[in-house]
């Protein structure tokens, strides 16, 4: 299994407005969605800022975990990188 949680999510829609963070919000989950297809897994189950996602084996969830951090660095928003942290 994986479990993700976008940390400091509340403070991001305050500060973004609930539109531009509604999208930032869902460019992170296709992000994490498409790192834990390309690893076998797939998304279970999507909750506000959560997304659990299951897997054949340990090692493939930890590929995916690794996968993803790249992808969110690199996504459009700079989410990882603070430009849009609260």
């Amino acid at each position: 299994m994986l479990f993700g949680d976008v940390a400091h999510s509340t403070r991001m829609f305050e500060k973004l407005g609930d539109k531009k963070a509604s999208l930032l919000m869902d460019s992170v989950m296709e992000a994490v969605d498409r790192c834990a297809q390309r690893h076998g897994g797939q998304a279970l189950k999507r909750t506000g800022d959560e997304l659990l996602c299951v897997f054949a084996t340990p090692e493939e969830a930890a590929l995916a975990s690794k996968d993803t951090h790249g992808a969110v660095e690199a996504s459009p928003g700079g989410i990882c990188r603070g430009e849009n942290r609260p």
